[in-house]
C-alpha cells in the first residue's frame, strides 16, 4: 500500500465518522427526546424516540452521500467509519430523569434490554448499512 491509498482510506473512513455525527446533531433538534414504552410480557420497557429517529434518519442519510459523494467500493472502511461514528453518538442517548429513578429498583430480564437498545440499534443500523451498500455495488457493477 503507498501513501495514496493509506490517505483515501482515512478519508472514506473519516468522511463516514463525521457525517453520521454531523447530521445526527443536526437532525437531533428536530426530534425531541421523548421517551416511549413498549409492554413485553407484562414488562415496561422505554427508549428515546428521539434519539432512534434522528439516528436512523442520520443514517439512511449518510448512506445517500455515500453511494453519491463517497467512494462506495470501499465497503470495510465505510462501514468502519459508521460503525465508529455509532460508537460517538451512545453517549448521548438517554432516558428520562424518572425512568432511571423508577427503574433503578429491579433490573432483571427484559429490563436489561433498555440498558442495551442504544447498542443494539448501532450494530442492526451498521449490519443494515453494510447490506445496503453491498445490495447497491451487487446491482450497479
Amino acid at each position: 500500500m503507498n501513501r495514496d491509498e493509506v490517505r483515501t482510506g482515512g478519508a472514506v473512513l473519516l468522511f463516514n465518522a463525521f457525517a453520521l455525527v454531523a447530521l445526527f446533531f443536526i437532525l437531533s433538534s428536530f426530534f425531541p427526546g421523548k421517551t416511549g414504552t413498549v409492554v413485553v410480557n407484562e414488562v415496561k420497557i422505554y427508549y428515546n424516540s428521539g434519539w432512534l429517529t434522528a439516528y436512523f434518519i442520520a443514517l439512511a442519510a449518510t448512506l445517500v452521500m455515500t453511494i453519491v459523494f463517497g467512494s462506495r467500493k470501499r465497503v470495510v472502511l465505510t462501514i468502519l467509519g459508521v460503525l465508529a461514528g455509532s460508537l460517538l453518538l451512545l453517549d448521548f442517548y438517554n432516558l428520562s430523569q424518572i425512568v432511571n429513578f423508577l427503574d433503578s429498583f429491579g433490573k432483571q430480564g427484559l429490563k436489561v434490554l433498555q440498558d442495551y437498545l442504544p447498542h443494539l440499534a448501532a450494530v442492526v443500523g451498521t449490519l443494515v448499512y453494510w447490506g445496503l451498500l453491498s445490495l447497491y455495488n451487487w446491482l450497479f457493477r
